[in-house]
């Protein structure tokens, strides 16, 4: 009896020269597990900082019709580490919508086809839609603009000409909230 009590004391549980109960037992063997758990790792930082390196890089929908501005858009948000996908007209945005995993949405608000207010109000008021960040773009910088852009449902109002090194900020603060 004395070999197998020095035995569990040395495996943690406290044995008694009387039987225990299967409830201190599992109580013992619980215990255990717990001391177990505490004293191991419980998170490698090495594998958690290689698996934020292999992460997909944030999808920027920019809906606009200046091809220039479109353009210069996305190369200035692809330098900065995002994929951009740019639209300029109705069946672009409806298939890009459909098809592409949007992480934020850059959207003009004066489109001949489309109302950005609008649109912004629609795409917040849809369920599986509204919490993908939208960022107006508009050359109107009155703060009746504004305020109409926020009502609309929009995270972020910036005016035209756009401060790139501000865009760059504010999509990279808005893609971690």
């Amino acid at each position: 009896m004395s070999e197998i009590q020095g035995k569990s004391k040395a495996e943690g549980v406290a044995l008694s020269p009387f039987a225990l109960s299967a409830r201190q037992l599992s109580q013992q063997i619980e215990q255990m597990r717990r001391d177990r758990v505490l004293r191991g790792k419980v998170v490698n930082l090495e594998e958690y900082r290689q698996m934020r390196e292999r992460r997909e890089p944030a999808t920027v929908l920019v809906v606009d019709n200046e091809r220039a501005l479109s353009q210069e858009l996305s190369r200035i948000l692809e330098k900065e580490g995002f994929r951009v996908t740019a639209v300029a007209r109705a069946d672009e945005l409806r298939r890009a919508l459909e098809t592409v995993p949007v992480d934020l949405i850059l959207l003009d608000i004066q489109l001949p086809w489309l109302n950005g207010l609008e649109f912004c109000s629609a795409l917040k008021a849809e369920p599986a839609l509204r919490d993908i960040p939208v960022i107006l773009l508009s050359g109107h910088v009155s703060k009746d603009d504004i305020r109409k852009g926020f009502e609309a449902g929009c995270d972020e109002y910036l005016t035209k000409p756009v401060d790139t090194n501000r865009l760059a900020r504010t999509l990279k603060y808005m893609l971690q909230q």
